[in-house]
């Protein structure tokens, strides 16, 4: 078996700024689309029990709140065996977790 330390080094070094740019948008986009969910499951479950009315920049940024409070910082992570089809439909998953929320409490209400 070869050793690709040299390859995988260049490849992380090219790679890395550009995850980085489209983390940032990402966590937005994630924080936002929690913050619209919670707003419409608040509005639909707990206003009509007396709680305020809050707006959705309220749940968005308790949102980003919580995911800066789920960050870990670790040392060294093992190597990472999923392949690629599971690494994008966990992603996939990730992303449209709010909606299906959503949907489930639509679906309740």
């Amino acid at each position: 078996m070869e050793n690709n330390t040299g390859i995988r080094i260049v490849v992380t070094g090219l790679l890395t700024p550009f995850i980085m740019v489209l983390f940032i948008p990402i966590w937005l986009y994630f924080a936002f689309a929690s913050g619209y969910t919670a707003t419409c499951i608040w509005e639909w479950f707990i206003v009509p029990q007396g709680a305020p009315v809050l707006p959705w920049k309220f749940f968005a940024a308790v949102m980003i709140l919580l995911g800066l409070s789920k960050l870990k910082l670790t040392r060294a992570e093992p190597e990472d065996t999923r392949n690629t089809a599971t690494k994008v439909s966990q992603f996939v998953g990730i992303m449209l977790a709010p909606w299906f929320s959503l949907l489930a409490a639509w679906v309740i209400k």
